[in-house]
């Protein structure tokens, strides 16, 4: 259980840390 709670933790920061880039480089152009 441990385990897969990590790598959903895991999952959720890296869609997060995905969403801020794609945001931030639409934002720059």
């Amino acid at each position: 259980m441990r385990k897969s709670r990590l790598s959903q933790y895991k999952q959720e920061r890296l869609l997060e840390l995905f969403i801020a880039g794609s945001t931030a480089r639409i934002a720059a152009e």
